[in-house]
């Protein structure tokens, strides 16, 4: 089924479904309160490994191809937010050594899932 699914460019339906499980945040959080919940998604095990099989030969199309930004951490071996959050303050501290000034724009992410319909969610 996988070998179609790559040929063809789709994939079936049924494999699309996916078994969403509500997690408390923070264990102190209040489980009762719905905007302490982060959706965690299971998929099917035939879509988990044509995701692990695609997933391989584009990261390489990307790299060979000098598609993805040197510094993008997200989907790289050895590259995780610790070492985004390393590259910044690197930057940061090399242009106050430089008597620059840095600004930083930061986004929290934490509320993200609270705009998530949680009645449908929950369903």
């Amino acid at each position: 089924m996988h070998n179609v699914s790559l040929r063809g460019g789709y994939l079936p339906q049924l494999q699309k479904a996916a078994v969403i499980t509500p997690v408390l945040k923070k264990p102190s959080a209040d489980p009762e309160e719905l905007k302490n919940q982060s959706p965690v998604s299971n998929l099917t095990f035939i879509s988990k490994i044509i995701q692990c099989m695609v997933t391989e030969p584009v990261t390489r199309h990307l790299k060979d191809a000098n598609l993805m930004p040197c510094l993008q951490p997200a989907d790289k071996c050895h590259h995780s937010t610790e070492t985004a959050l390393m590259k910044v303050l690197s930057d940061t501290l090399d242009g106050a050594d430089l008597s620059k000034v840095s600004l930083i724009d930061l986004l929290d992410f934490s509320a993200a899932f609270e705009t998530v319909n949680h009645d449908m969610l929950l369903q």
